[in-house]
C-alpha cells in the first residue's frame, strides 16, 4: 500500500478536522461480500458464487466507481460504522449527492456543520471523487492509493 499526500507547507499542517471516506478507505467493504451476495442470491448462495460475483463486481463496477464516484449508502456501511465512534457521519445517501458533485454539496455540508474553513480540513480517500470533490471546495486531501494507480 502506498500513501501519497500533497506536500503542505508548515502553515497548512494545522488541521482542525480530519474527514475520512468510508467506502474502501476506512473500511474494507470486501468483508461485506457474503452479506451482500446472501441477500441477492438467497437460496442459490454459495461461497464459490459469492467470490466469483464479487470479483466480477470489483473488476466491472468498483473500478468504474473509483474513477467517478466513491460513495456508499447506509445499508452498505451501517454495520461497519458501529465499530467506530464518530461525532457525525455524512453519507451520500443522506444528502442525496455524490462527492464528485461539481458544487461540492456534501463537502460544503461538512464545512458548515463544523464551522471551519476548508483549508482547516484534510479529507482522506481512495478514489478520484474523494480527491477532486474535496479539492473543488478548497479542502486539502490525502490519496490512499491501495491499487497502485498512476
Amino acid at each position: 500500500m502506498k500513501i501519497y499526500n500533497h506536500p503542505f507547507d508548515e502553515k497548512q499542517n494545522d488541521f482542525k478536522l480530519v474527514s475520512l471516506d468510508v467506502f474502501q478507505t476506512l473500511m474494507d467493504v470486501n468483508t461485506r461480500r457474503d452479506y451482500v451476495w446472501r441477500s441477492i442470491l438467497g437460496d442459490s448462495y454459495s461461497e464459490t458464487l459469492a467470490e466469483e460475483y464479487w470479483n466480477d463486481a470489483n473488476n466491472l463496477v468498483f473500478s468504474y466507481f473509483n474513477k467517478c464516484v466513491s460513495d456508499a449508502d447506509r445499508d452498505m456501511v451501517s454495520p461497519l460504522l458501529e465499530r467506530f465512534i464518530f461525532d457525525k457521519v455524512f453519507l451520500s445517501e443522506d444528502y442525496h449527492c455524490y462527492k464528485f458533485d461539481p458544487k461540492g454539496h456534501i463537502f460544503n455540508e461538512v464545512i458548515g456543520y463544523y464551522k471551519v474553513n476548508p483549508e482547516e480540513i484534510i479529507h482522506i480517500g481512495d478514489g478520484y471523487s474523494d480527491i477532486v470533490g474535496a479539492n473543488r471546495v478548497g479542502i486539502k486531501t490525502c490519496w490512499l492509493n491501495r491499487r497502485n494507480v498512476k
